[in-house]
């Protein structure tokens, strides 16, 4: 059985662009200039407060629930209140 020119064409043309778009697919974001941009964004951050609730869901621990306050200062200080 011989099959048409047109068909052997239309089988290159179709695997060609499968090809192309599972190459994209493949491609992901840099994770070196995602961690780039992510340090960027943080060195501008001069303070930051927030609060926590923490709660521990352990079997053999009690633990009640607490309310804590968290505190950041721009050279790297950190510091809990509870």
């Amino acid at each position: 059985m011989k099959i048409p020119f047109l068909y052997k064409f239309r089988y290159i043309i179709i695997s060609l662009v499968l090809f192309e778009c599972a190459g994209i697919n493949a491609q992901g974001p840099d994770p070196y200039g995602l961690m780039a941009k992510a340090g960027e964004r943080l060195d501008t951050i001069e303070d930051y407060s927030v609060n926590v609730k923490i709660m521990v869901y352990v079997d053999y621990i009690s633990i009640p629930p607490k309310d804590v306050s968290l505190y950041y200062k721009k050279p790297g200080k950190i510091r809990f209140v509870s």
